[in-house]
């Protein structure tokens, strides 16, 4: 399990000469953390600029990081991530913020015409009237868009700079720039 930070995408050339698009992982701010009294450990990112107290009683007063999460599985060599291992990476997409049905679900509106100037996109009858009186759950409705957690398993890597603590990946991942995403071997 390692924890990183999204950093950019470019596009690097394999051996045949084709064009593989990558996301460029920062892990240099990843540190393992010693809690306190019974809570275990924990892997971190990035340093917190002003911890409260329960956080510095958790952590220790210099380890209090933006980010954490228990460590259950030992955090695994990075330096044995090589080219062509595979991972699964989760991270938080970005939000696109409310959705109306329309754009949600593919909805196609009501009428335009017959003095319904206000109910051009919205869903139309949602539920029965007086055998039900209520709105089924799973009804397609809308809703925020995006901010969800996403896992892509299948991940290969490209290529890993221990020196400067960048990992290759291929493809696209979720979330916007310095998002932090976890890392796990497949």
């Amino acid at each position: 399990m390692l924890l990183a930070k999204k950093k950019n995408m470019t596009q690097v050339f394999d051996e045949k000469n084709n064009v593989v698009p990558v996301t460029i992982l920062d892990y240099s701010e990843c540190f393992v953390i010693k809690g306190q009294k019974k809570s275990g450990t924990f892997i971190g990112i990035g340093k917190k600029g002003h911890p409260n107290k329960a956080e510095i009683g958790k952590y220790g007063d210099k380890n209090v990081p933006t980010f954490s999460m228990p460590a259950d599985e030992a955090l695994e060599e990075v330096d044995s991530l090589t080219a062509g291992d595979v991972v699964t990476v989760s991270g938080t997409s970005k939000g696109h913020g409310f959705a109306g049905v329309v754009r949600m679900w593919g909805f196609k509106g009501g009428k335009r015409t017959h003095g319904q100037s206000d109910r051009e996109r919205h869903p139309g009858s949602i539920g029965a009237g007086t055998t039900m009186g209520r709105v089924l759950k799973g009804m397609h409705m809308g809703r925020n868009k995006g901010n969800e957690t996403v896992t892509i398993r299948g991940v290969e890597i490209v290529s890993n700079d221990t020196e400067n603590k960048l990992l290759c990946v291929r493809g696209s991942i979720p979330g916007s720039y310095n998002s932090v995403l976890v890392i796990k071997r497949k």
